[in-house]
């Protein structure tokens, strides 16, 4: 149910009124006639089609919200653009971060290699060395 105060044009004092002779809702304005609504004070029999029409309209806005939400409760909530985008930018970041990890890791195991060799033939080295000076 939409309140009468949200319907363009009704304030707090007609609501008081159009309250006092028995339309309490926005449904209830939709659905009553000109002569009931220009029953309450400061309502003429001018205005009372236009603000009938805006209770209408206010009652299907709802309805219509209402329709939406229960659409959005069945099919999950809608994702945003931005959020689609980090998302996909989240995961191209992983990506790149693994790369770089295995790039990093062959690097790693080169340097290792290089350095055992080097090791190896310093220690060749070392014991030609001894041999030559004994």
């Amino acid at each position: 149910m939409v309140e009468l105060i949200k319907v363009k044009g009704v304030g707090p004092t007609l609501a008081k009124g159009l309250m006092a002779v028995g339309i309490a809702t926005a449904e209830d304005l939709a659905g009553a006639s000109p002569e009931a609504v220009v029953a309450v004070r400061g309502i003429s029999p001018t205005t009372a089609p236009g603000i009938i029409a805006a209770a209408g309209e206010a009652t299907e806005a709802n309805e219509q919200a209402a329709e939406d939400s229960k659409a959005t409760k069945k099919k999950g909530p809608k994702i945003h653009k931005a959020d689609k985008v980090y998302k996909e930018a989240k995961k191209k970041a992983a990506k790149v971060q693994k790369k770089a990890k295995k790039k990093a890791d062959k690097a790693e195991r080169k340097a290792k290699k290089k350095a055992a060799k080097a090791e190896r033939k310093a220690k060749k080295n070392a014991a030609s060395e001894s041999i030559a000076a004994e």
